[in-house]
C-alpha cells in the first residue's frame, strides 16, 4: 500500500504537478519564437527551469515491494 504525506504541498503528486508547471513555463517561454529569438531566450530559460526543478529537491526513490 502506498501512502503520501498529508500536506498537499509535499509528496509525489504535488511534486509531479510542480515539475509539469516548471516544464510548461519553460515551453511557453520559448513557444513561437523565431530562430534568433529562440537562440537568445533558451539558455536563460533552461537555467530558470533547472533552478525551479532544483528547488523541488531530490527525487525520492520508489519504495521496494
Amino acid at each position: 500500500m502506498t501512502t503520501f504525506a498529508a500536506d498537499e504541498h509535499t509528496g509525489p503528486p504535488a511534486r509531479a504537478a510542480r515539475e509539469r508547471e516548471a516544464w510548461a513555463h519553460y515551453a511557453d517561454t520559448l513557444r513561437e519564437l523565431g530562430p534568433v529569438a529562440y537562440a537568445a531566450a533558451e539558455p536563460p530559460a533552461w537555467e530558470h527551469l533547472q533552478e525551479a526543478l532544483a528547488e523541488l529537491g531530490p527525487v525520492a526513490a520508489p519504495a521496494s515491494p
